[in-house]
């Protein structure tokens, strides 16, 4: 027998068996605080199991990366393991069948044969790993859910164990699941078939939840050290190694009582992230277990799951394919025959100039990106007669998306800027969502499933973490990645059920991770008042046979105006409310720039402005500049600050800012983060310094953006969403009993 270490030997020991939130109904660490006090207590790793998924992979990926940067120079880095708690099922993942039943040999009672399954802990080596996991997470939620218990078999695991290590479950696992039942012959049939599949990496776990506490569930201790010596036993027989692990649920020792018995399942509360010197103390007779811990840490290497994206190609047509090669081509062709049909033949040299800029943008690799945005809206408006929305949040100040008829708004028309749709200084992809009529979308998806591969499209997670599971478990309003590949290729899959109750397909990391890992995604949003549009159109054909081209009617229509200023705006979107009909009317306007700057004032912390704009803008109070060079920037809005672009633009008239600068100084106030705007107005002072302004007037113009740069708006938005409501306000004026009776079918 090895000798027992001495507290002046250092203790090495890793956690292979860790559970956190992301655990739902059955964990309760916060991955920041497991990777702490690992830390703390002196282990160089630490793997994430949890339960039959990878929610919080990328989450403890990312929290181990930001620990690492922060290390002292020569200080060792600490290893994240990635991995997962898999469910094997007893027979197939495919049987589900809810009639035969079995007894469990922990508990004494009845379960049926084929709900949840063997667990069985899965650890990746290397990327191939990763990948292995992957596959596996995702056949065992697509193809082997059965009670929301995702599982997998050993045909499947054979076909997806490349870089995996395989440690072979504790009370839960087949191993010990059967020689509690006395079938020692099954139980060494089981480990021969995991020696010959995965050699030395396959590893016979111990568990001790070694507990003083004769409660309800001291059985579980008592399993464990009765399984115990069958399990060495057969471990010797096969020369298979034994490793050390404690099923950790909970951070302390302490919050063992914060774990409810309403969790999933049964604990002894000794299921805490022991320090090495507390594991030593339970495995005194065979510590070799617990140096295997580190072997297999060793085995791990660091290696990064994050990836460039990839998209899927929108082909270039048969009828091309003599003249266009590639797909830069086939986008510049796209874009100049676009032009055509929304310029006319005789382009401005000012056009020419700025989707020549925005191409020579695009085609740094972003250009697949634009071709299939393209692909989807044009799907949309000619495949699937789906309402398309005139654009939305930055989208709008490109004007290739303009040419390629993905937006609705001329860019150079309302100043927007192209800057906007991509977010610097790092730029992973554009930033282009899409409105359709609520019932469209779907159809949408619907198309890019069938276009591009049912297990190429999915939904996006969102996750929260009460004990329901069922609860903590949902999917983006909008958000929709797509690849050229299987997506579990590149990063989990699970199904979870949408807002209709439909379960459809979703990765398991969320929103703000899709990106990282390789996938893009895809703003799909569903808005109501394309809907109504849409009806209310169809309506006045049917009714008076007329045909109206809601993207083409009068900017400078009298009859609508007449309706904003007399606040007539019930069901006009965005402007139905009493305070903005109160504002209409003291507004009295017939510009449709009024209509987009009062839209965008009236919020929260800028509405206060309103009333000078009113005042300034029917002569009741002087329009005034702090610069005469203000005055192009400013005048629509009166003198008044009202949009993000407007100060980028004086950053680049004033201090010289290049057009990606002043973005990052957009972002900088927006964020309120003082190290970028400390950073930022530096330059500015520099740069208008140098441009002959005093540094007391620049103060005076830093000051006012820094105090209120977090409120202003997006004048992109603005402008498409103020076309919305002026289409809405305009069929309202014209055709009041048909565009409120399409209000009312589609409240």
């Amino acid at each position: 027998m090895s000798t027992p270490k001495t507290q002046s030997t250092k203790l090495n020991f890793v956690h292979l068996n860790v559970h956190s939130e992301y655990s739902l109904g059955d964990g309760m660490c916060k991955i920041s605080d497991l990777i702490a006090k690992a830390k703390e207590d002196g282990m160089c790793a630490l793997a994430l199991t949890d339960h039959g998924n990878m929610f919080g992979i990328k989450d403890f990926v990312d929290k181990v990366t930001k620990v690492n940067q922060s290390c002292a120079e020569r200080e060792p880095k600490f290893k994240p393991i990635i991995g997962m708690d898999a469910y094997c099922a007893r027979r197939t993942l495919y049987d589900k069948n809810k009639e035969p039943w079995e007894i469990n040999p922990v508990t004494g009672r009845y379960r049926l044969s084929d709900s949840e399954g063997y667990r069985l802990t899965l650890l990746a080596k290397n990327l191939q790993g990763y990948q292995s996991l992957c596959k596996l997470t995702s056949v065992s939620y697509i193809d082997g859910l059965f009670f929301d218990t995702p599982r997998i078999d050993k045909k499947v695991l054979k076909e997806n164990k490349v870089g995996l290590i395989v440690l072979s479950g504790g009370i839960e696992g087949e191993l010990v699941q059967l020689i509690l039942k006395g079938d020692l012959e099954g139980a060494e049939n089981v480990a021969k078939w995991f020696k010959e599949q995965f050699g030395d990496d396959y590893y016979i776990e111990l568990m001790r939840h070694k507990t003083d506490e004769t409660n309800e569930y001291f059985y579980i201790y008592q399993c464990q050290m009765k399984a115990e010596p069958e399990l060495i036993r057969i471990a010797r027989k096969f020369d298979i190694k034994l490793v050390s692990t404690n099923n950790v649920q909970f951070l302390s020792e302490k919050h063992g009582d914060d774990f409810s018995v309403s969790y999933r399942n049964p604990y002894t509360k000794q299921e805490w992230l022991k320090s090495p010197e507390e594991m030593y103390a339970l495995f005194p007779d065979i510590p070799e277990a617990l140096e295997n811990s580190m072997e297999i840490a060793d085995k791990v290497e660091f290696y990064s799951i994050r990836r460039e994206i990839e998209l899927p190609t929108v082909p270039i047509p048969a009828t091309l394919s003599d003249t266009i090669k590639t797909e830069d081509e086939y986008l510049e062709h796209l874009v100049w025959e676009g032009a055509s049909k929304r310029y006319g033949d005789n382009l401005t040299d000012a056009q020419c100039e700025r989707i020549t800029h925005e191409l020579n943008v695009i085609k740094k690799g972003f250009t697949r990106y634009f071709l299939l945005v393209w692909d989807i809206v044009r799907a949309a408006r000619e495949e699937l007669d789906v309402a398309v929305g005139p654009g939305r949040s930055s989208a709008a100040g490109s004007i290739v998306a303009y040419c390629l008829h993905i937006t609705d708004i001329d860019p150079l028309r309302y100043g927007l800027l192209f800057e906007r749709v991509f977010t610097a200084p790092h730029i992973k992809s554009p930033d282009i969502d899409i409105d359709f009529e609520v019932d469209g979308r779907e159809k949408v998806i619907a198309w890019l499933t069938k276009k591009y591969g049912e297990k190429r499209v999915a939904h996006i997670i969102t996750l929260g973490h009460p004990e329901n599971i069922k609860k903590a478990v949902g999917i983006h309003t909008c958000g929709i990645v797509v690849a050229p590949q299987d997506i579990s290729d590149i990063a989990p899959l699970c199904v979870v059920d949408d807002h209709n109750g439909k379960r459809v397909l979703a990765t398991q990391y969320d929103g703000n991770s899709v990106e990282d890992v390789g996938l893009v995604k895809l703003d799909l949003l569903g808005l109501n008042i394309l809907t109504t549009i849409k009806k209310c159109v169809e309506r006045i054909k049917k009714s008076y046979g007329i045909e109206i081209n809601i993207d083409n009617i009068p900017l400078d229509d009298k009859l609508t105006y007449k309706l904003f200023a007399k606040g007539n705006t019930v069901g006009v979107f965005l402007f139905e409310s009493a305070g903005m009909q109160l504002q209409l009317r003291k507004l009295q306007t017939h510009s449709f720039t009024d209509l987009v700057a009062l839209n965008s004032l009236y919020r929260p912390g800028v509405m206060h402005k309103i009333p000078k704009l009113i005042d300034k803008k029917r002569g009741n109070e002087e329009i005034s500049y702090l610069l005469p060079e203000m005055e192009p920037y400013l005048k629509e809005t009166y003198g008044i600050t009202v949009y993000q672009e407007q100060i980028m633009l004086l950053s680049q008239k004033m201090a010289g800012f290049t057009p990606e600068q002043s973005n990052v100084m957009r972002k900088a106030l927006g964020t309120k983060r003082k190290d970028a705007i400390d950073r930022m107005k530096s330059q500015f002072y520099d740069g208008g310094q140098k441009n002959g302004y005093t540094k007391d007037k620049l103060a005076q113009i830093w000051n006012g953006w820094e105090t209120e740069g977090c409120l202003l708006f997006n004048k992109s938005h603005a402008v498409c969403y103020t076309w919305i409501a002026y289409q809405a306000a305009y069929l309202k004026a014209h055709y009041a009993n048909e565009y409120l009776e399409s209000v009312n079918i589609n409240a």
